[in-house]
Parts: C-alpha cells; structure tokens; sequence
C-alpha cells in the first residue's frame, strides 16, 4: 500500500454544499463538480493554491483530489494506477519528473503505465521540448497540454547584462534533473553565440542523490574565475539548498541570478527574471476551463508560457556587493 498525501479540496460555487462522496452529474453538464486529480512532488505549493483560486475566482465547482509522492517516485505507479479506476475529468501534473511519470514521453507511450484517455495538464515544466514530453509547443495531438515556465533563454541574459557587463558566467547544476540539464545546455548554447565563458559545475551525485556537502566547494571553485554572475537553473534540489549557497556566494561576492522563484525565496541572491508560480497556476487554470469548461480538446492546445515576468533584487545583497541597480532598472523592478 502506497503512502501519500490524501487531500480533497471542494472549491467553487457547488463546492461548500457537496462531499466528496456525492454523485457527479453527466460531464459537461450544467452545474457539474469536475472532478481533478493533482499529483505534485514535494507538497503543496504557490502553484497549486493558483490552481485551485483560478476556478475560485471563476466560479466554476471542482472537486480537487491532491495526491503527493513527497519526492518518492516509487509511489507513482500507486497513483496511476487509483487514476485510472476513479476516471476523474482531468489530470493536473506538476513538475517535469511527474508529468514524464504519469503521462510519458511523447515517443515512448505506454497505456499499461500512463494515463492515456483523461485529459491532462502539466505545469510547472521549464523545459516540455527538451525533456521529451511534446515535439514542439503547437498543438500536442495527445490527450495533453500544459505550459512552461521558465522564462526564454535571451530575456534572462539581458536581464543581466542590463545590471551589469556579463563577460563570464557560472553556472551550479544538478546533473540527474531533467530541468537543470535542459537549462544548462540552452544556456551554453546562447552563451557561446554572445561570446560569453561558461563555467559549468555540476554536482556530484553520491548513492544516486545529490551531495549537498558539496555546493560551498562548489561555489568556491568559481571564485578563481571571476565571474560576473553565478547562474542557478530551476531545479527543487537547489531551491531547497539555496539559502546556504548562495550565502556562499555571497561572502565571495559572487552575484546570483536565479531563474526560478523557489530559488530566491529565502535566499541570498541578488536577483532573478521568473514566472511566477502563482500565476502559472493559474495558467494551469485556464487551460483546464477550456478543456472541461468549452470541451477544446487538450490536443488542439498549444503549450503556453506567461507574457509578463517578474524582475526581483535583493536590495540588501545589493547594497552588500555594492552593486547599486540601474536607474531605468529599479522603475519595473520588485526590491525584496
């Protein structure tokens, strides 16, 4: 028996009146509870609470059954497996990982292990190409969609470079996740056309996980360097470790970008380009009320990103590096 976190959350205008053991009406049908298998990897998250307040602020009833492996990819095939017998209207999987383990790669489906007739939704993917779950970002022609979000390549780098001249750039990654390693060979491939040096630290990884003993080590193998900013791609390992290295980098008066939010909550980086989760939960959102709502097939979906980003500096690594931001910078920027 598998263990994992059993959540149900009602939520709409049906929602407060209805449990969860109630009768669902014909899909489609009006005044129906849509039921939503969401399947996360480590908890719930601002993503999640998007998710569930876009059908909030819509109006529209949902049942929102949450099943989460707490970083357990073992448990996965459990869940499948309770998502086939329960038919829910529509899957919402979070994270490249997931969202390969449910639904699959686009050229190695298999209906004995994926979730093959339910519509699905994958969120918080930076990468749906390069991981392999779509061949490109037009309509998918499975019985998926989803979004990315990590924001393109050349905004980030110009991001930077409008802070700073940007001749040298580090890079920290985790080499067994598939968002890191997306990131990282996009990033050289960019970085090699703007003529900039790009040094590349991956992180050991020991018993199968990765050594976090090492990211000080790592941080500190940069310095002889000089480089003008250290880069961090998304990746959950380092969002969880980020505090401790960027602070690292920080006594070395390294500069930090982030491309994820995860990775500048609570930490010592200087700034960051990002989507935010929140809003790309919403996104999540809407693309599951075209699909339940106006009955688009996710197949004739394109993958879709946010058009706005959030620029985020941290004053107070700022004033530390004494690295005062550009004026024009500060007018669009968010201080933290």
């Amino acid at each position: 028996m598998i263990k994992v976190s059993r959540r149900t959350l009602m939520t709409g205008a049906a929602g407060a009146a209805l449990g969860a053991a109630a009768a669902l009406p014909a899909f489609g049908a009006e005044r129906n509870v849509f039921r939503i298998y969401m399947v996360t990897l480590r908890g719930w998250t601002d993503t999640d609470d998007g998710f569930r307040d876009y059908f909030e602020t819509r109006r529209i009833p949902v049942q929102l059954i949450h099943r989460d492996v707490n970083r357990d990819m073992s448990k996965l095939a459990g869940i499948i497996a309770e998502i086939k017998q329960a038919k829910p209207h529509l899957v919402y999987v979070w994270g490249t990982g997931i969202s390969i383990g449910v639904i699959g790669k686009h050229n190695a489906i298999d209906p004995a292990k994926h979730i093959t007739d339910i519509p699905t939704v994958f969120t918080n993917v930076s990468s749906p190409i390069g991981s392999g779950l779509v061949k490109d970002l037009e309509p998918t022609g499975r019985n998926v969609t989803g979004s990315t979000f990590l924001v393109p390549m050349t905004a980030q780098i110009s991001a930077m470079t409008s802070y700073r001249p940007v001749n040298r750039l580090g890079v920290i990654f985790n080499p067994d996740e598939q968002n890191s390693v997306e990131t990282v060979d996009e990033l050289r491939e960019r970085t090699q056309v703007m003529g900039i040096k790009l040094f590349e630290r991956p992180i050991p990884i020991v018993d199968g996980e990765p050594d976090k003993t090492t990211l000080r080590g790592l941080v500190e193998s940069l310095v002889p360097e000089k480089i003008d900013f250290l880069y961090i791609p998304p990746d959950s390992f380092l969002s969880k470790h980020a505090r401790d290295f960027t602070h690292a980098a920080l006594e070395h008066r390294l500069p930090t970008f982030a491309a994820a939010e995860g990775t500048l909550k609570d930490s010592y980086a200087l700034m960051g380009l990002i989507s935010r989760y929140y809003n790309i939960g919403k996104l999540a959102g809407y693309q599951a009320e075209r699909i339940l709502v106006n009955r688009i097939a996710p197949g004739a979906m394109p993958i879709e990103g946010l058009t706005r980003y959030s620029l985020i500096i941290n004053k107070e690594v700022a004033k530390e590096l004494d690295l005062v931001p550009p004026m024009l910078m500060l007018r669009f920027a968010e201080l933290s």
